[in-house]
């Protein structure tokens, strides 16, 4: 990993599951939550994304992934449901090849609604 021009730019190997993650510290049983980060992919696999609890226990999101060679900027709401004292945005390869990705910008918040946003 290396800073380029701001931007956090991830290489992968081939290997599944390898990727970054930012812990964002505790998050409250019920509480919402809103993430935004700016990404794009360079070359390669298509990383996955996905918001979770300490070692994985809890899973806010369903993996959903970073796709196209422009900067995205990506914006998700979940509500947390459990108590957690380590909360991650995890980017990770999901598949058995290698990819070159940019991250940018990347922030949670607890929020008070998303009217309209969660279902």
């Amino acid at each position: 990993m290396d800073v380029v021009n701001g931007e956090l730019k991830v290489i992968t190997s081939s290997s599944y599951w390898e990727g970054v993650r930012y812990n964002f510290g505790a998050v409250v049983n019920g509480g919402i939550y809103k993430a935004v980060f700016t990404a794009r992919l360079e070359s390669g696999n298509t990383p996955q994304i996905q918001f979770s609890g300490a070692s994985g226990s809890s899973t806010y999101s369903n993996a959903t992934s970073i796709s196209g060679s422009s900067n995205v900027t990506y914006t998700f709401y979940f509500i947390a449901n459990a108590n957690n004292s380590n909360t991650y945005l995890t980017f990770f390869n999901g598949a058995a090849s290698s990819s070159t990705f940019y991250l940018d910008n990347v922030s949670l918040k607890k929020v008070t609604s998303n009217t309209g946003v969660l279902k």
